[in-house]
C-alpha cells in the first residue's frame, strides 16, 4: 500500500498524472474540514474558557479567540427581526 501511495505521489509531483480537474473537490473538502475544525475549536473554548485553549495553542495552530467569538456571534440564534 505504501508503495502504491509513493508511486502516485511521484507521478503527481512529476506531472505524469493531471489532477487539476479535482481542485474543486479538494477545495470543498478543505472548506468542510475547516468548518468542522472551527466548530471543534469553539467547543474547546466554550467548555474550558481561555486556560485550556491557550494551552492547546502552544501545541497546535488554532484560530484566535476574537475569531472564535465573532464566529459564535454570527451563528447564534436571535429572535425578532
Amino acid at each position: 500500500m505504501a508503495n502504491i501511495a509513493y508511486t502516485i505521489i511521484n507521478d503527481i509531483t512529476n506531472k505524469k498524472i493531471d489532477i487539476s480537474n479535482l481542485y474543486p473537490i479538494f477545495q470543498k473538502l478543505i472548506c468542510i474540514q475547516s468548518e468542522k475544525f472551527l466548530h471543534w475549536a469553539i467547543s474547546v473554548y466554550s467548555r474550558s474558557e481561555k486556560a485550556a485553549y491557550d494551552a492547546m495553542k502552544t501545541i497546535m495552530r488554532l484560530p484566535s479567540i476574537s475569531t472564535l467569538k465573532s464566529y459564535i456571534n454570527k451563528s447564534e440564534k436571535c429572535s425578532g427581526w
